[in-house]
């Protein structure tokens, strides 16, 4: 059976800093979309938050998680959402010799990988889930539609760990993507790209 697609739509930021945890960006931002659950998640759920520069290369990638900027303190928010997803993520074992790393057998640590919950975001709280399931009424087919990047990785998780998804580290950024595909070695085409202009000496 297909899995109901799982749309997002987030926004990336060019020039972001962080000075003593305020977290700030200049201009707009770019804007990305997916229709599937990713992996960067686990990322996320691996990051030392007290690194400046992890910071910044995530929201210049990925966006802002909770709502920090512009000029808020992302420490408290997003190590909420960080610990979160460090339950599901241990469900994962260590790469193994194709460089994969695969869900546990081991059914102890999938049920406390499961621990994680569902709920819904209210008062301004962090919880857990801002996912809404939607018809098309042109197709009358479901989705679900993330509102906000914490809920998109937190339902990412949710959803990569029940379909038991292996992953691998992107060969040119280190970013965890689904290895379904058990050849792939880029995370996306724009890796692919810059490993590609690598090897021609071009940057």
């Amino acid at each position: 059976m297909k899995a109901e697609p799982l749309v997002f739509d987030g926004t990336a930021f060019n020039s972001v800093s962080v000075v003593d945890t305020l977290v700030s960006a200049r201009g707009t931002g770019r804007r990305w979309s997916t229709q599937k659950p990713l992996a960067f998640w686990r990322v996320f759920a691996e990051m030392d938050l007290s690194s400046s520069f992890n910071v910044e290369m995530f929201a210049g990638r990925y966006g802002d998680p909770t709502g920090a900027l512009p000029g808020q303190s992302y420490l408290p928010s997003w190590r909420k959402v960080q610990e979160l997803l460090q339950v599901p993520a241990t469900a994962w074992d260590p790469v193994d010799d194709r460089g994969i790393s695969h869900v546990t057998v081991d059914t102890t640590r999938i049920t406390l990988s499961k621990s994680f919950g569902i709920s819904h975001r209210a008062e301004g709280e962090l919880t857990i889930w801002d996912v809404n399931p939607v018809i098309d009424l042109k197709t009358y087919n479901t989705f679900h539609r993330a509102r906000s990047l914490d809920a998109f990785m937190l339902f990412s998780a949710y959803r990569q760990l029940r379909d038991r998804t292996p992953m691998r580290r992107c060969v040119e950024c280190g970013h965890w993507f689904d290895a379904s595909h058990a050849r792939a070695r880029f995370c996306s085409n724009a890796c692919n790209i810059k490993a590609s202009l690598r090897r021609k000496g071009e940057i």
